[in-house]
């Protein structure tokens, strides 16, 4: 028992001190990058700080389907799963009754919510994935306008 509690608070430790490190790193960029953006032209990126809700939203909702998409398809998985499973578990009975044609046709019609299931969360995910870069190219063509208004005044 403690050689098991040892060895996962070690694997653990290793997962967290990696992200965590990650994380500090991340953030020093992202701090950087505004006091650079700011000290080279605050009006530039005032301008540009008004896509960040944007780009932010639409990060959120992508993550969010994904999750959502992820943990319905598993519900759905582990659904047809357990029919196979129950159906394996009473094959002798399955087969005296001559029942084959009918489990199959039933497993088949488990398989086919999944399906269902899984295109409807990929098409989600298609149209969020296309919402966030919808918003990374607004975010450039926004700059290109702001960056060409300067330089008519």
């Amino acid at each position: 028992m403690a050689s098991r509690i040892a060895k996962e608070t070690h694997a653990i430790e290793l997962a967290i001190g990696k992200n965590i490190g990650q994380i500090f790193n991340n953030i020093g960029m992202i701090c950087s990058a505004f006091v650079i953006a700011f000290t080279r032209g605050w009006i530039f990126s005032f301008a540009m700080l008004g896509m960040f809700p944007f780009m932010g939203i639409s990060g959120f909702m992508f993550a969010k389907i994904m999750a959502s998409g992820t943990s319905s398809n598993l519900r759905s998985y582990a659904q047809s799963a357990g029919y196979a499973e129950q159906a394996l578990s009473s094959i002798r009975v399955v087969a005296a009754n001559g029942q084959e044609k009918t489990e199959i046709a039933l497993y088949n019609r488990f398989l086919d919510r999944v399906k269902k299931n899984a295109m409807a969360g990929h098409i989600k995910a298609a149209i969020s994935f296309a919402f966030v870069w919808l918003n990374m190219y607004s975010g450039y063509s926004y700059a290109l306008y702001i960056a060409s208004w300067f330089i008519e005044k």
